[in-house]
């Protein structure tokens, strides 16, 4: 149909000087029945939507001065064909663009009669608008994947009949394709303690969907969990218990939220029975304070033990914590001794020439005091130079044990001697037995032989 048939004559005798034309309108039985088609008088002519399905034949009278011919049939046509489609109104798309939602193709309006329509879906980018076909998306229905998100949608339509197929038709772009609505993965949990004005906090979970934002609500339940109560204004990620949830379970829900929507409500683990806040813990004492200072008693000579007395406190000390401290001979500059923290501290040779001191710190149930310090002792001696009996060492033993006992060896005198005595402690002074100050002399006398 709308194509333009154009008839030859075909070969005459006679010298014809004109042919006459009449188009014939056949049906497709056999034999043929064929009618004249009014004013279809020309060598050519255009078949019309009333020739669909018929058979054409021209029928051809030649003429000369001798008049006309017997008229010719030509060979019919095949059955004329109708046009292909043509689109009267575009295609539409009816549903929601969403992921994992159903989109479904009206193939809008036809001339033509079709019998069939092929579609094919297509995304569009939202800021090139490049709209590349999706692949395998040839049905009239079409499920929005992940990739669709964020990009336009839309169909095109080629109709088809037995004179062929259409131009394609394409509809309207959707509205930009949403991601689908958070789906739970893992269900939010509750930690804390149930008990009256405790502070419970519940986790989000994890979610299908990357929500961008979520909501919450507290509930308050019986212990069997079959009524929950929404507690009002409790729609934060943590919630304080009150008195009136003793003897109750809470649950938490949680609400996912996306560019495609909320999601479900999603429940947390309960909670055990709330239980009753346990009362209140009397204060706490006062901290000690001191009365009267620590004191440091004891000899304050190298190898001596100084004792500490922690001094007199109000509120009733429980413990008390010891720090030993060096000062100078002045009883100022006080430091810290490393491992000096009991009662008791023994004198080093560090300590000698030096002042100490003992801070103190009192504890009771309030806690530690501020330190109190004791008053400096006296400077510290060396140790006591006790003289040993050295008579008939060597001189070279005899210094030995002198030095051994704290003492020095002060002036030697040479005495004739037997040989056997010679190089030899003939005497002492002072005596064995004599005690001196530090680094006091004991003085010799050593054989030197010839006699």
């Amino acid at each position: 149909m709308g194509e333009e048939l154009t008839a030859d004559p075909g070969t005459w005798s006679g010298n014809p000087t004109s042919f006459g034309y009449q188009w014939r309108r056949c049906d497709t039985g056999s034999p043929l029945s064929c009618a004249d088609i009014a004013g279809a008088t020309d060598s050519a002519y255009t078949a019309v939507a009333d020739d669909v399905g018929h058979k054409l034949e021209v029928r051809v009278t030649a003429t000369n001065a001798g008049g006309d011919s017997d008229p010719a049939d030509s060979a019919p046509t095949d059955a004329v064909l109708p046009a292909p489609p043509v689109n009267e109104s575009p295609p539409t798309i009816s549903g929601f663009p969403q992921e994992g939602e159903i989109l479904t193709a009206d193939p809008g309006q036809w001339s033509n009669a079709p019998t069939d329509y092929a579609y094919q879906w297509f995304s569009c980018d939202p800021v090139t608008f490049d709209c590349p076909d999706i692949a395998g998306a040839t049905d009239q229905d079409y499920v929005i994947e992940i990739a669709d998100v964020g990009r336009y949608i839309g169909v095109e339509v080629i109709a088809t009949n037995t004179g062929g197929d259409s131009d394609p038709a394409d509809s309207d772009l959707t509205d930009l394709v949403l991601p689908a609505a958070p789906v739970n993965l893992t269900s939010p949990r509750i930690s804390g303690t149930a008990q009256a004005g405790q502070v419970l906090s519940v986790s989000k979970g994890t979610w299908s969907g990357s929500p961008t934002g979520y909501s919450y609500q507290w509930y308050t339940c019986d212990n069997a969990l079959n009524f929950c109560n929404f507690i009002p204004a409790a729609t934060g990620a943590s919630y304080r218990i009150s008195p009136a949830d003793i003897g109750r379970r809470l649950i938490a829900t949680v609400v996912a939220t996306n560019a495609g929507g909320d999601s479900f409500e999603e429940p947390s683990n309960p909670t055990d029975s709330v239980v009753a806040a346990p009362p209140p813990r009397p204060p706490p004492p006062a901290l000690p304070t001191i009365q009267l200072a620590p004191t440091i008693s004891g000899n304050a000579r190298q190898g001596q033990t100084l004792m500490a007395a922690p001094g007199t406190w109000s509120n009733s000390p429980t413990a008390y914590e010891y720090q030993w401290e060096r000062c100078t001979s002045a009883g100022t500059a006080c430091a810290n001794i490393a491992g000096a923290s009991a009662g008791a501290y023994r004198l080093t040779a560090a300590d000698v020439g030096r002042r100490l001191v003992v801070a103190v710190v009192a504890v009771n149930a309030g806690g530690h005091s501020a330190p109190a310090v004791s008053t400096p002792t006296s400077i510290v001696a060396g140790p006591t130079c006790h003289v040993p009996r050295v008579v008939g060492l060597t001189l070279t033993r005899a210094k030995a044990r002198i030095r051994a006992r704290h003492c020095t060896v002060g002036r030697i005198t040479r005495r004739a001697s037997s040989r056997a005595k010679k190089g030899r402690v003939l005497w002492q002074r002072p005596k064995a037995g004599r005690t001196l100050p530090n680094h006091g002399k004991v003085n010799l006398g050593v054989g030197k032989g010839r006699r």
